[in-house]
Parts: structure tokens; sequence; C-alpha cells
């Protein structure tokens, strides 16, 4: 159970983090 608790929260972390990137690429890249 542990195992699957730690996973799902990491995957939430890269989730988040993922959501967090996409602006800011698409900033750099001149898309906004």
């Amino acid at each position: 159970m542990r195992f699957v608790q730690w996973h799902w929260s990491l995957s939430r972390l890269f989730g988040a983090l993922w959501l967090v990137s996409q602006p800011t690429y698409r900033l750099k890249n001149g898309f906004s």
C-alpha cells in the first residue's frame, strides 16, 4: 500500500510540474 501511495504522490508531483512548465515553455517560444 505504501508503494502505491508513493507512486500516486509522485505522479501528482510530475503532473503539477508539467502544468507549470507548459505556459513557461510556450512563453519562451512566443506561442502565448
